[in-house]
């Protein structure tokens, strides 16, 4: 069993495919004599490297999409559209949203964080998971926008306070930062980004710690330009209707507002059973395997490595996957009659640095790996060709199959 389409199980997916059309014995002997199942709740998923490109307007929705169903289909394995809503890993059962309950003799999970509602809960406040929200929020927030202001860029009347609408991002991480930036830029192509005020809220004294200096002001100074305030030391507890609040009792006004902050594990793990992290993650071995559960496997943000604890992002979600794949195999090879020619599962090995690419919707990104950063047009056509690569694999993919 599959659980969630996150960026692993995708990969997962298309390298079974690859190798099925290759005529891998050993592949076809696996899922033909196996039943493998998906849940999911979408037939498709985003890949999240695209996003603040489909934000500022440079890509369309369209283009971000990973086909997980179809995927499966090509590969014979059942796809279940729905949400896990419980775990019970003594009797071994899944209980799903839509009240059905299935069992499996091995997990596998990728399903992600998600963000805690209870900030937001009474708010008209925008999430970033599912990604479904988001895109449904931006959505509604740019229509709102441009039809506050059709009338005020027709006209004659001089900008004032009361003329502004006010944008809040909850968030200090990179994603929040581009998401920021995003924003700025669709707005400024709609002729709005002098009518709103766009606000990040960071609950560290300084965003991006991690990064290089250089990197860091770099993007400072980006956010000046644009004239986007950044509010450090602002931990927010809760979300009102037209404001947020913060733990100091101080206030933010606020006309839209994006979670982009504390993301947390599903709180189905918290009675299944299984061995988690203080966060509330699957915790694995260096194998991706729950160190309580054998038949259960886990990769990508739900997972943490104990053993040597790495960064919860979508570069290590992707670098999971071909360690599950074989993992997987290996785990559905001991029901075939080559099971005696497999080899031990394998391990995966963090890398202490990844380059990272930061889109600042400015027709440039900045590039990170360490303590070295560079900024430059030729980085934001090298993070292009990156993520359009990575998407029109499952497209290639399905092409070869059909």
């Amino acid at each position: 069993m599959l659980i969630g389409g996150g960026h692993a199980h995708a990969l997962l997916l298309k390298y079974a495919l690859d190798g099925r059309e290759a005529n891998n014995r050993d592949i076809k002997n696996a899922f033909d004599n196996n039943s493998v199942s998906m849940i999911s709740p979408n037939e498709y998923a985003y890949y999240s490297g695209m996003l603040p490109s489909v934000i500022a307007g440079n890509l369309s929705a369209e283009e971000a999409k990973i086909p997980i169903k179809h995927l499966c289909k090509a590969l014979g394995v059942g796809f279940i559209a729905a949400n896990a809503r419980a775990f019970d890993s003594e009797k071994n059962q899944i209980q799903l949203d839509n009240n059905s309950v299935d069992s499996a003799d091995y997990y596998f999970w990728n399903t992600g964080l998600a963000v805690n509602p209870s900030y937001f809960a009474n708010a008209n406040c925008g999430s970033v998971r599912p990604v479904e929200n988001l895109l449904n929020w931006w959505s509604a927030c740019r229509q709102s926008l441009q039809q506050s202001f059709s009338e005020l860029k027709t006209t004659s009347q001089d900008k004032s306070d009361s003329t502004y609408k006010k944008i809040t991002v909850v968030g200090g991480g990179v994603a929040s930062v581009e998401l920021c930036l995003a924003i700025y830029s669709a707005l400024q192509d709609k002729g709005l980004s002098d009518y709103v005020q766009l606000t990040l809220l960071s609950s560290s004294a300084n965003i991006l710690n991690d990064l290089p200096k250089r990197a860091q002001q770099q993007i400072l100074e980006k956010f000046y330009s644009c004239g986007i305030t950044i509010l450090s030391n602002f931990r927010v507890v809760k979300v009102e209707k037209n404001q947020v609040v913060g733990s100091a009792d101080e206030t933010l006004s606020h006309d839209f507002c994006l979670w982009a902050a504390q993301k947390q594990a599903p709180e189905l793990f918290k009675t299944s059973g299984i061995q988690l992290d203080k966060q509330g993650c699957i915790a694995v071995d260096s194998d991706l395997r729950s160190l309580s559960h054998a038949n259960v496997f886990a990769a990508g943000d739900i997972a943490t490595l104990l053993e040597e604890p790495h960064e919860k992002n979508g570069v290590y979600a992707v670098r999971h996957a071909e360690v599950l794949y074989h993992n997987f195999m290996q785990t559905l090879g001991r029901f075939t009659w080559r099971a005696k020619r497999l080899a031990r599962l394998k391990p995966f090995e963090p890398q202490r640095h990844y380059l990272a690419l930061i889109d600042l919707s400015d027709g440039s990104a900045i590039a990170v790996k360490g303590t070295w950063s560079y900024k430059g047009r030729s980085m934001l056509w090298l993070k292009k060709w990156i993520d359009n690569r990575f998407v029109r694999q499952f497209y290639i993919a399905l092409n070869k199959r059909s």
